[in-house]
């Protein structure tokens, strides 16, 4: 009962009154308990062999569906950046060419008015030369009526022609405004 191995003078010292089995018997029993231990431990060896393929194979898969996510990720952004720089490319020669159609009319509009400036003054200057000979009494009055009617005749077409000019600054100005904006 104490599981010592034991001689026959110990049997008769050391350990009397205990239980005495033979030898043979106890080795063939410990030889069964060891069968079972090892037939055990192998069953448990080969479950975790299993897990541990399993896991293998599983961190395997995350190796490749990782990289495949990654790359497509990368593809995906890289088409975004080629597209978002195609549109960039388009804005910006969009934007250029309708500040430049701007600016041409802009300064043709810019043209026009010191045009219509230098008329005018002209026409104020004239006016104030014949109001000059006027009041010195050295012009007929009808030169004064007929330099008059030409100045506002002149007045009234410059002044038709800057609202019409007007007009066709506002037109064309809405026009290059919203070009640009509705795309």
């Amino acid at each position: 009962t104490c599981l010592q191995m034991i001689s026959a003078q110990a049997m008769v010292q050391n350990h009397r009154g205990h239980d005495v089995v033979d030898y043979e018997s106890v080795v063939e029993e410990m030889t069964v308990a060891m069968q079972d231990t090892r037939s055990q431990a192998e069953m448990v060896s080969s479950e975790l062999q299993l897990r541990i393929d399993e896991i293998q194979d599983d961190l395997e898969e995350l190796d490749t569906n990782e990289q495949a996510s990654l790359d497509t990720i990368s593809k995906t952004f890289q088409a975004l950046q080629e597209k978002l720089a195609k549109r960039e490319r388009e804005l910006t020669a969009k934007l250029t060419k309708v500040a430049e159609e701007k600016r041409r009319i802009l300064l043709s509009q810019l043209s026009t008015l010191s045009a219509f400036k230098e008329d005018s003054d002209y026409a104020a200057t004239t006016a104030g030369y014949v109001l000059n000979e006027s009041a010195s009494g050295d012009n007929e009055p009808r030169y004064l009526v007929a330099a008059a009617e030409s100045i506002e005749f002149r007045t009234d077409s410059i002044q038709e022609s800057i609202q019409q000019s007007f007009k066709n600054m506002m037109v064309i100005n809405t026009f290059l405004s919203s070009s640009f904006v509705e795309d």
